[in-house]
């Protein structure tokens, strides 16, 4: 029943299954993100911005939470907006950053609380992605996809995964043009 007339709402309603993209990079001190929201076989949303914080100090971790936070986000306002619940659909989550996918949520509702955890690199962010998937009602998992595959696979061989992964991370780059 693909049907490319139908909304991410639709889907939703549908409980087909949804995969997250998001990539983030630092470059020249300017943190920027993408991220996509897609079926098995079409990118239905889409979105690019600036990570917040002291652009001096930012660095690809902070990039990258910030981009999956603002989907969460946005997944978090659209289930409110359209009355429909995230909680029926499979999703998973694919980011190339390895210290993103370690800092899951399923990680710090296993550790015991410690004055330490509040210190660690932009856990502020990672607070904020941890309090949104409770909004949301929902987990989702992040599996680790290697980064940059377009520079080394020809397109046509690369898995969904890796291309969502790509289109994340011209996102990211457009932002980085967008707001230099």
């Amino acid at each position: 029943y693909s049907n490319s007339n139908f909304t991410l709402a639709d889907h939703i309603r549908l409980g087909d299954d949804l995969h997250l993209g998001t990539d983030g990079g630092d470059t020249d001190g300017n943190g920027t993100f993408g991220w996509v929201i897609a079926t098995h076989n079409r990118i239905l949303v889409e979105n690019l911005g600036m990570s917040p914080g002291n652009q001096e100090q930012n660095e690809s971790l902070r990039s990258e939470s910030t981009g999956y936070l603002s989907v969460l986000r946005f997944m978090y306002h659209y289930q409110n907006f359209h009355e429909v619940s995230f909680e029926n659909c499979d999703k998973i989550h694919y980011c190339d950053n390895s210290s993103l996918v370690s800092r899951s949520p399923r990680t710090y509702r296993s550790a015991p609380t410690s004055p330490f955890e509040y210190l660690k690199a932009d856990y502020d962010v990672q607070m904020q992605i941890i309090q949104t998937l409770k909004d949301i009602g929902t987990e989702i998992p992040t599996i680790h996809v290697h980064g940059h595959q377009d520079d080394i696979k020809s397109n046509s061989i690369l898995s969904y995964q890796a291309k969502l992964n790509i289109r994340a991370d011209i996102l990211a780059t457009q932002a980085y043009q967008k707001y230099p």
